[in-house]
């Protein structure tokens, strides 16, 4: 159910998506960001988040769109604990080890 809280906004989160949006584009400082997309994840909301950040009057963050869904970046440690030597073989270690490359190549280059 919903709750108030602190902000007196009648909302599960506080602040509300929303309110998280404005404050993003008015008080959040770090010019590069890297937001990454997955393709299957029907939560994300990676869409307003880049236009809050883009909003600011300096910003350098980029979005990419990668395989996956909302889980993929949580899955990691589980599926090698679950699928142990398969978890080598396994598709979706492939969208894990391209997600790991992406943020490493980013952090490298910034």
């Amino acid at each position: 159910g919903k709750v108030k809280k602190r902000l007196r906004i009648e909302s599960e989160f506080s602040p509300s998506p929303s309110e998280t949006m404005y404050l993003i584009s008015k008080r959040y400082i770090q010019a590069n960001n890297l937001l990454i997309k997955f393709k299957n994840d029907s939560l994300d909301q990676s869409n307003l988040l880049i236009e809050s950040l883009k909003n600011r009057s300096v910003d350098n963050s980029i979005m990419i769109k990668l395989e996956g869904d909302h889980l993929t970046p949580a899955s990691i440690g589980l599926r090698k604990a679950l699928l142990g030597n398969l978890y080598e073989n396994d598709l979706k270690n492939k969208s894990i080890d391209l997600l790991l490359k992406t943020i490493s190549d980013y952090l490298l280059r910034n």
